[in-house]
């Protein structure tokens, strides 16, 4: 599956540099960071730097994006195949096939570019399924949308070619006016970890508002953690609430995050207090933007942090 994806992918991004780029498009995404910790390990960190494609193979119909990131590991360049998908629309119905990012909950299928603060939420980092290869099937409607897919399955940014293992989402949405959104998502997913067999459940919901000048979210997660093979349960509930507000290019932003990792054992609390403010430039793909994080663990951690970021899109 991998060299397929390769392949498509270097023919695909071929065509789109060297033939055709009436229907096609290539954006490179950066994001550059400089963090003041509590910790006393200040950084400067290139966090993202990635070339994104895509262009209609049948107008409005069949088209195919392509994600790369390029990293730095262990001083050798690497190049990550993040996202291929290709995409075929009808009417209301919309059918992804490849690999890309679940839609579970608000952020996850949101691009990095897009975030509000500077990092996923915490319920993301920890439980979001991220990528997958698979099938996705979305309908659109006024009022209603639904998701349903199958997955190979799988720890997060799973990129396995097995057949044992297997992941299914179901997601839907109702917006009774504009701006107005309430979504309930379920994942069922059962993957090897080692020789242990873990089968996992996840429920979320989550409401926001969306008007000309704020941006308002709540979201509730609860998961099941089952090793097969042990007595390991593990259930696990969390919660953010977000709101942002807009003046013009500006945006002022606070989030309130808990996340209890195992409601069966102390000392397992984690929640974080994010403020921030952004500037986007606009038209340009450009942001600048400032976040403190107060972090808080059950046993206090000097970590709190101050980060700094300027992002560009070409």
């Amino acid at each position: 599956m991998k060299k397929l994806f390769i392949l498509i992918t270097f023919f695909f991004l071929v065509k789109i540099i060297a033939v055709d780029f009436d229907w096609g498009y290539v954006k490179f995404f950066n994001q550059l960071q400089y963090t003041l910790s509590e910790e006393n390990v200040n950084s400067f960190s290139l966090k993202r730097s990635r070339v994104i494609a895509g262009g209609d193979i049948i107008q409005n119909i069949v088209s195919l994006k392509v994600q790369l990131e390029f990293a730095a590991i262990d001083s050798n360049a690497k190049v990550n195949i993040l996202d291929v998908k290709g995409i075929y629309k009808h009417k209301d119905l919309t059918l992804i096939l490849g690999r890309f990012l679940v839609p579970f909950d608000y952020y996850t299928p949101h691009s990095s570019a897009d975030l509000n603060t500077l990092d996923y939420p915490l319920l993301d980092s920890e439980y979001s399924p991220w990528r997958q290869e698979g099938v996705l099937l979305k309908y659109k409607s006024t009022l209603l949308n639904f998701d349903i897919g199958g997955f190979n399955g799988g720890e997060k940014n799973s990129f396995s070619d097995t057949d044992s293992e297997k992941a299914v989402i179901a997601h839907i949405s109702f917006e009774p006016m504009e701006g107005l959104n309430f979504n309930i998502s379920g994942y069922h997913n059962n993957y090897q970890s080692g020789t242990q067999w873990i089968k996992q459940n996840s429920i979320i919901s989550y409401f926001y508002m969306k008007e000309k000048n704020l941006f308002s979210l709540i979201q509730v997660q609860y998961n099941e953690d089952d090793e097969l093979n042990t007595d390991g349960d593990i259930f696990s509930l969390g919660y953010f609430i977000h709101f942002s507000f807009y003046m013009n290019n500006v945006e002022i932003l606070a989030r309130y995050e808990f996340l209890d990792k195992d409601l069966n054992v102390n000392g397992n609390v984690i929640t974080r207090l994010t403020t921030g403010i952004s500037y986007n430039i606009k038209g340009v793909g450009t942001k600048i933007s400032v976040n403190y994080q107060k972090n808080g663990e059950t046993v206090e951690i000097p970590n709190d942090k101050l980060i700094f970021q300027f992002q560009f899109l070409l």
